[in-house]
């Protein structure tokens, strides 16, 4: 994908004291010496990075970034939210009004339903926002800037989102801001400390360019909700499920489709955390 490069400070404390973790010319991961998190620096810009969002493209069969096989995981991941949902639900955290942030097709709403009382995704592609009102939730193209600003949200979910998003403090503060008081906010990401990138290395799943620019710990991600200004947070569990072909491929391994469709859970790929106001 062709376009503009620019390198940044961290995206959490803005210093700009690294260290070099992972070279994936023209990207680099890097990790910051003062608040340990890692992101991508240079990295494309934001500019261009969300035209491919809102393009056709980005759940494309022959996309080469993007999330090309997003529809072969519908199991996997609806199995993913079922057991995400029941675990807030055990714990106090769903009812009232939802906002997913980055829906995709609209799985974990579909599947949130008989948890809240109403439903709202945003998402920046097209098809997306399609494919996501079959599940019935009302589901608005683009982000937080075209939510109406009266419009306030008991819980906002933001799962594999966080990661995308290069200023994550002021991205959480305005999310913040849709709360009603008492509000909670769930953030799931690829989890840094997961020994399956110390298993993979390079090739990673989460290892995402060049659209994941930042890399999140249990640690980091508290940081990042505390900046925003949330009263408090703690850390979930968030086991996630995928079709075995999905990791068989990465060792160059085949088996037969129906196979290939089992799912899968693997244990501490994500960090989780619930933030409240």
């Amino acid at each position: 994908m062709d376009g503009k490069f620019e390198t940044t400070p961290c995206p959490l404390c803005s210093e700009d004291d690294h260290v070099l973790k992972y070279n994936f010319s023209p990207y680099r991961v890097v990790q910051c010496t003062h608040c340990g998190l890692h992101y991508v620096s240079p990295r494309l810009t934001e500019e261009a990075m969300l035209e491919f969002y809102r393009s056709g493209d980005y759940y494309g069969d022959d996309s080469e970034i993007g999330y090309s096989a997003y529809q072969q995981q519908e199991k996997s991941l609806r199995q993913t939210f079922r057991a995400v949902l029941r675990r807030l639900q055990k714990q106090g955290f769903t009812g009232g009004d939802l906002l997913e942030l980055g829906c995709g097709w609209g799985y974990f709403l579909d599947e949130a339903t008989p948890y809240y009382r109403s439903r709202t995704g945003t998402d920046y592609s097209q098809v997306a926002v399609e494919k996501a009102s079959a599940s019935g939730a009302e589901v608005i193209k683009g982000g937080l800037a075209e939510l109406h600003p009266d419009t306030l949200f008991d819980s906002i979910v933001l799962i594999q989102v966080l990661e995308h998003i290069y200023d994550p403090v002021p991205f959480l503060e305005t999310a913040r801001t849709k709360l009603r008081p008492g509000g909670n906010i769930t953030v799931v990401v690829p989890d840094w400390n997961t020994p399956f990138r110390w298993l993979l290395g390079k090739k990673w799943p989460a290892f995402k360019h060049p659209e994941h620019v930042c890399y999140y710990t249990n640690n980091t991600l508290g940081q990042a909700l505390d900046r925003a200004g949330f009263t408090g947070s703690k850390t979930i569990t968030y086991n996630h499920a995928f079709p075995l072909s999905m990791y068989l491929d990465l060792f160059g391994l085949k088996v037969p489709e129906w196979l290939g469709q089992v799912s899968v859970w693997i244990p501490f790929s994500c960090a989780a955390r619930v933030a409240w106001t």
